[in-house]
């Protein structure tokens, strides 16, 4: 019998080898070479089936003998085996119960996670890595499920692919890399058509085409595949604010000078993770950054106003009804007159209040301005004075003056 399939394995038309032969006929045979071997332990006739018999068929291709090489089961649960790293038993011979009885008595056995890790190190640290796009996007995948220290020495070899299949050492560049996204605020939005001196990267989007299974499910550490990106790959979900010697970095520079009407909404969405980083020299620059206003230029950040209704109301009540540096609502994200949440915003200098300041600035605009029905302007101005005397106080002496 094992002369038989022995022949039948050397066939070019072999029946154990043709993906045309049923479930059915391969179970029978898997029964009967278990049956063989149960009778046949430490006799020629098991040694001839561990080393004579192709009865292996590996996901490259290649059928092998037990005797050839370690046999290893295709991953059950997680990612799959990156099969560059190495290779498993087709997947595909598997879903038969009894071959799959035969391959254990076999000697296949599961891979250890460590054996794969410890493999793409080597393949990074010592050769090219991934060979393409899809190997990288496996190896990650694998990473992410398996292993448990992202500050394992082996991710500083790691490399990535960005938009351009450029390859990326995310923690041996100076060039940051970003995740791709369609978020307003988020750093593909604010950087695209950015000038020459803005040198950023983007992943390659299809690294967040998931791979199966964390499309279904979340690794044991509770890391979602974007947050695992971010933190073992240095990848930024959001525009860098400084350089690590503390100087405001290029990429929130870009945003002060190139995107006046997103300043404000940058600062709103990222702000818990700016707030831990933000020095005294950093609010004082951000401060003299232009702004969209509603109805006027551009203006300082520190010398805008923020548009609650009651201070709107009062403006229009004073005759200034237009051309005043409130903020233009079209930047303030999702504001619905509940001004709390922007209150982070007078660390900058906004004004939120109807103040002795608000009300000189009120006098300015009438001072500035053509006055065409001078009985109804003269009333603003008389009540914009009474308004300020209400407010006065020995400590503002110094601005009326």
């Amino acid at each position: 019998m094992c002369h038989r399939i022995r022949h039948d394995l050397s066939c070019p038309d072999s029946r154990m080898k043709s993906g045309e032969t049923s479930r059915n006929w391969h179970s029978r045979a898997a029964d009967l070479i278990i049956s063989m071997l149960q009778r046949s332990r430490g006799t020629g006739i098991e040694t001839m089936v561990f080393e004579d018999l192709q009865l292996i068929p590996l996901s490259d291709g290649r059928w092998v003998t037990a005797a050839e090489t370690n046999s290893y089961f295709p991953a059950e649960i997680g990612p799959a085996i990156p099969q560059d790293i190495v290779i498993t038993i087709d997947p595909e011979s598997i879903v038969n119960e009894s071959r799959e009885q035969l391959f254990e008595d076999l000697g296949a056995t599961e891979c250890p996670p460590d054996e794969v890790i410890g493999k793409i190190w080597r393949k990074y640290s010592t050769r090219d890595g991934a060979a393409d796009l899809a190997s990288s996007k496996l190896h990650l995948s694998y990473l992410y499920w398996h292993a448990e220290d992202i500050s394992d020495p082996g991710f500083l070899h790691l490399w990535i692919y960005d938009e351009n299949e450029r390859k990326i050492n995310t923690r041996r560049t100076d060039v940051p890399v970003y995740l791709p996204s369609e978020d307003e605020y988020g750093p593909h939005a604010l950087f695209r058509g950015a000038l020459p001196e803005l040198v950023v990267s983007f992943l390659n989007s299809e690294y967040l085409d998931l791979v199966s299974p964390i499309t279904r499910q979340t690794r044991q550490h509770g890391m979602s595949w974007r947050d695992w990106l971010t933190r073992a790959l240095v990848i930024r979900d959001v525009p860098r604010l400084k350089f690590r010697a503390g100087s405001l970095s290029t990429e929130f520079r870009h945003i002060l000078q190139h995107r006046p009407n997103k300043i404000v909404g940058t600062l709103k969405t990222h702000w818990p993770t700016y707030r831990p980083e933000m020095t005294v020299s950093l609010y004082e620059e951000i401060k003299t950054a232009n702004v969209s206003c509603w109805g006027v230029s551009p203006t300082q950040l520190k010398f805008t106003y923020f548009p609650t209704e009651g201070l709107m109301n009062e403006s229009r009540s004073l005759g200034i009804v237009s051309r005043f540096p409130f903020l233009d609502r079209d930047t303030l994200l999702g504001y619905t007159d509940s001004p709390e949440d922007w209150f982070f915003l007078m660390r900058f200098g906004v004004h939120f209040v109807a103040n002795i300041t608000f009300y000189l600035d009120i006098l300015r605009q009438h001072e500035s301005r053509l006055q065409n029905i001078w009985n109804w302007t003269r009333i603003h101005i008389l009540n914009t004075y009474e308004s300020i005397s209400d407010h006065y106080s020995e400590r503002d002496r110094e601005s009326i003056v």
